[in-house]
């Protein structure tokens, strides 16, 4: 399996950012038992979505197979000390994954990602500050002149698609802006996925110095 380097996939998303600022977005679950994905084949995922695998029994891995020309690949453990990872699909196509131990038993799956509908709608795009940018420690992140949008979950994700930070609040606590502290992620560039009160999603790209 070919390796790509960091930087066809950071093109990538950047392409897709210019487009893909908006619009409702989905987690798509997968089981991780025995010998199995459950569903093996999600054929609605979407540009942006989160695919997050799930472990339910044994020891297995969820590893990029054949994927579109220039998405980031992954292989991540699933078990017991690490139930859990998410993918956010930054390209259109087909992307197949195995189990690497147990892929000659059929343990197999795929995803197919479509694009977004309404992407180029972009007069409805909200301003959203995200300041400093790059930053150190701290990053601010809120909606600029816009009163009636808050922010109700921000998640962050390294280029691999992993999910490095995550903070949810209830409809009732939602905030117009934040500051949060992440002093503790390693230098490079990051993906701060954020959703409004309403569940509609924003991407934007930051730099850590």
């Amino acid at each position: 399996m070919k390796k790509t380097t960091i930087l066809l996939p950071v093109i990538a998303f950047l392409i897709c950012l210019g487009v893909a600022k908006s619009g409702y977005s989905t987690v798509w679950t997968v089981t991780v038992s025995n010998f199995s994905f459950s569903p093996d084949n999600l054929p609605n995922v979407k540009v942006g979505d989160i695919v997050r695998w799930v472990w339910a029994s044994g020891s297995h891995t969820t590893t990029s197979d054949a994927i579109p020309n220039g998405a980031d690949e992954w292989d991540a453990p699933i078990n017991i000390e690490f139930p859990t990872f998410e993918y956010v699909p930054t390209l259109t196509g087909t992307y197949a994954y195995v189990c690497t131990p147990h892929a000659s038993m059929g343990m197999i799956g795929t995803f197919t990602v479509s694009a977004t509908v309404g992407i180029n709608d972009k007069k409805a795009e909200p301003e959203i500050n995200l300041a400093p940018n790059p930053f150190r420690n701290e990053l601010n992140v809120g909606f600029a002149d816009n009163a009636d949008l808050k922010i109700k979950q921000i998640n962050i994700y390294d280029l691999t698609g992993k999910c490095v930070f995550s903070s949810e609040l209830s409809q009732g606590d939602a905030v117009e802006t934040t500051k949060i502290n992440l002093a503790s992620l390693l230098t490079g560039f990051y993906f701060v996925r954020i959703n409004d009160q309403n569940d509609k999603t924003y991407i934007r790209k930051v730099l850590k110095e």
